[in-house]
């Protein structure tokens, strides 16, 4: 998981709450869900880049990712359900 730290950061960080999530638990969780759950955890200071990771996740397609400017201009707002989600 750490060699795809570079190419796919979102998803990798998403990845690592969800194992947390599902340690500390006992149940499994999405990612999206266990992203959740991690952030409610997780000290200030280490919640941003997971919040980014949950952000891109919810506004931008891999695509939109790699125009890191068009990414950016989500500003905080509210997510739309479902943008950018992909679907295996």
């Amino acid at each position: 998981m750490l060699d795809d730290l570079g190419g796919d950061t979102r998803n990798v960080l998403r990845t690592f709450a969800r194992v947390r999530a599902t340690l500390s638990t006992g149940r499994i969780k999405s990612r999206t869900a266990a992203t959740d759950w991690a952030l409610a955890r997780l000290p200030p200071e280490h919640r941003p880049i997971l919040e980014h990771a949950r952000q891109l996740c919810l506004r931008c397609s891999y695509s939109e990712e790699r125009r890191r400017d068009r990414c950016r201009s989500w500003g905080g707002r509210a997510a739309r359900p479902g943008a950018g989600r992909r679907t295996r």
